[in-house]
């Protein structure tokens, strides 16, 4: 019972510490002035929230657990650029780390001027490591958003819209 309050007790301290920018589980702060990590408590999930401008533009979406509860990493950075890009995915802990299961990243979505009508889902096949798909991007192409499916059976095409959504 005592194991038990503390670990509540602990649990409600690290959320409360994020919540605050204390923690920095996905170094947010690396992403750029005026990104810190915050997290939603009624929807119990975390994410990096950046200011966002023209000379640092919305790069990426990264979300983990399943149907995309749970952890958000964001990426910001300049055009034409993929410094921000975690190397590798952690379907079950969120923490970026290497995924011994068929590929954790399901889907890669790249479009010109952030134009999600008419353009393709690529499959991503191996590990789910990031630099699999980081070809893709160059000057031109202003964001792409990969996204995580439940299971690597999922379906990767554009009849999912719900890939297309990002969550503030």
């Amino acid at each position: 019972m005592t194991f038990m309050a503390a670990l509540y007790l602990l649990t409600g301290l690290l959320s409360t510490a994020i919540a605050s920018g204390q923690v920095d589980v996905f170094n947010c702060n690396n992403l750029g002035t005026g990104c810190i990590e915050k997290y939603n408590l009624p929807l119990d999930y975390f994410y990096c929230s950046c200011d966002q401008n023209g000379s640092s533009p919305h790069l990426a979406d990264f979300y983990t657990r399943d149907y995309y509860h749970g952890y958000q990493w964001r990426g910001f950075g300049p055009y034409g650029t993929c410094i921000n890009l975690p190397s590798l995915w952690d379907r079950n802990g969120g923490s970026m780390k290497a995924e011994t299961l068929p590929p954790t990243v399901c889907c890669l979505y790249t479009d010109l001027n952030c134009n999600t009508i008419g353009h393709d889902w690529t499959q991503v096949n191996g590990t789910g490591s990031v630099g699999d798909f980081i070809y893709p991007y160059e000057d031109g192409v202003r964001s792409f958003q990969c996204s995580l499916w439940f299971d690597e059976s999922s379906l990767c095409t554009d009849q999912y819209p719900i890939l297309m959504a990002t969550v503030v």
